[in-house]
């Protein structure tokens, strides 16, 4: 009995015990999961199944989880079927049961693409004044579209132009297409500009010169000047006051018929503004024009010399009354300390007096035909006029600046103009690096040098009845009286 029961209590604890070992030794754990990719891409509404793969392939529990980081990008199922929802990255996660192993995919969903199909944009035309801008705005379609992308072009950028925001800008009258295309599928659109001018008013227009003289037979062109000179319209009519005395064409050349004086008037087609110039025209038994710059001289015949009545204006160039020399030409117009030629010419004291030469200059200053005279020559003059002594009277143009009849300072004593040589008060550059004497003296050179650094020249003066005759260094700045060949 007792070896029954011995056997029984052995059968109830070693028997469980025996089969609770064996259990033990057959459960295999999960050592790590693995996913069939790491990372990728999926288009919008596709989907990729990713594979977990567990280690070691024996593992008694294989049980996993799936789960997605965002399931607005990407979701994933039981089954590790992923699908893209929209455009973005997820990162699917997968986890096991037995141990909590884990592995991930990096994924990025790509928007599906979609082509255009269209583009337009929200003017089919459009007016502009010159200098004038409008943006056009786009519309592409669908709006989905992947690639909104597009270029602009114009047929004429010198009419107008466009940038890259879709800005035109009128730049002259006339017209232009402006084209829009797009990357996808070089779809277009078109805005056909119309560029109007600006109508700009003329307020006035002038002339180069008030006062023009030529000889019969001669012309002379007046340049006209607008203003503004953006002025819309421009043209301009031309007519003489006396077509026996001048004409004018329509570019504004004047030619000299006969002597007498005329006003040439120049009038705008806009606004009728005006301008004139008096032409006077000198018989060509009298007076010649300098073909160097167009100035015209009158000349008289004083004994068996032909003189000129008036001054030289020949101006090259211009310097101040600080440079001299007396071996390189120069030439100055009292009271004017510049270099521009253009500026010199349009004083008063060049217009009335001409210029003032230092001798190198005065040598060769007088026009074809004429030349400097010799010392001989002014001789020969005023000998002719009774002598030294009482020549400078009857050679002085007459009036005087006080009584406003005349250029000379009183007293101008004894001035009488006897021959017509109409000797003005000029005076002249001195070494002093001053304008001197102007309305008191009038100096003029010879050709004739006393020495190497010194030429005879002639003087007449406001208070006295003489010409003197004497030297002066050859940088001094006097006027030049041209006689005949």
């Amino acid at each position: 009995m007792k070896t029954k029961y011995l056997i029984l209590l052995l059968f109830i604890f070693v028997i469980p015990f025996y089969f609770s070992c064996e259990d033990e030794e057959t459960v295999i754990k999960v050592t790590s999961v693995a996913l069939s990719k790491i990372s990728v891409s999926i288009i919008e509404s596709n989907n990729e199944t990713l594979t977990a793969s567990i280690a070691p392939t024996n593992a008694t529990n294989k049980k996993v989880k799936w789960k997605s980081s965002d399931n607005a990008i990407a979701s994933v199922d039981s089954y590790g079927k992923v699908t893209a929802v929209k455009a973005g990255n997820a990162t699917i996660t997968v986890t096991t049961d037995d141990g909590n192993k884990a592995a991930t995919c990096n994924v990025t969903v790509e928007a599906e693409s979609v082509g255009v199909a269209g583009i337009s944009l929200d003017k089919t035309s459009l007016t502009l004044d010159e200098g004038d801008s409008k943006t056009l705005a786009v519309t592409i379609a669908p709006i989905n579209a992947t690639n909104k992308k597009f270029t602009w072009k114009s047929s004429d950028d010198v009419i107008a132009t466009v940038e890259g925001n879709g800005k035109v800008t009128a730049h002259k009258a006339g017209n232009a297409t402006i084209t829009v295309t797009t990357n996808d599928g070089n779809k277009t659109a078109n805005c056909d500009v119309t560029v109007k001018a600006v109508i700009v008013a003329v307020t006035e227009v002038s002339l180069d010169r008030t006062s023009m003289s030529l000889v019969e037979g001669n012309s002379g062109t007046l340049i006209a000047s607008i203003a503004p000179v953006n002025a819309t319209n421009k043209k301009v009519e031309w007519r003489s006051s006396n077509d026996a005395i001048a004409t004018v064409d329509s570019n504004g050349k004047v030619t000299a018929v006969k002597t007498g004086n005329a006003t040439i008037t120049v009038a705008t087609e806009d606004g009728n503004k005006k301008a004139t110039c008096t032409i006077t025209v000198f018989d060509a038994m009298s007076a010649f024009a300098d073909n160097r710059d167009d100035n015209v001289y009158r000349f008289v015949t004083i004994g068996d010399q032909v003189w000129m009545t008036e001054n030289l204006k020949y101006l090259p160039s211009v310097v101040d009354r600080t440079t001299d020399s007396n071996t390189a030409p120069y030439y100055y117009v009292s009271s004017y300390n510049g270099t521009d030629v253009t500026a010199a010419k349009a004083t008063d004291n060049y217009k009335t007096y001409g210029v003032l030469y230092n001798w190198p200059a005065a040598i060769n200053a007088c026009p074809s035909g004429w030349h400097l005279p010799s010392d001989e020559e002014w001789t020969r003059l005023t000998t002719y006029l009774g002598g030294e002594g009482s020549a400078g009277a009857k050679l002085k143009a007459t009036g005087t600046v006080q009584e406003g009849t005349g250029l000379w300072n009183s007293p101008n004593t004894g001035a009488s103009n006897q021959v017509g040589f109409t000797a003005l008060p000029g005076g002249n550059r001195n070494t002093g690096d001053t304008f001197f004497d102007l309305g008191n003296a009038g100096y003029w050179w010879s050709a004739t040098e006393s020495s190497a650094d010194n030429v005879w020249r002639r003087g007449i003066y406001r208070d006295q009845w003489y010409v003197n005759r004497n030297n002066i260094p050859k940088e001094i700045g006097l006027s030049v009286r041209c006689v005949k060949n």
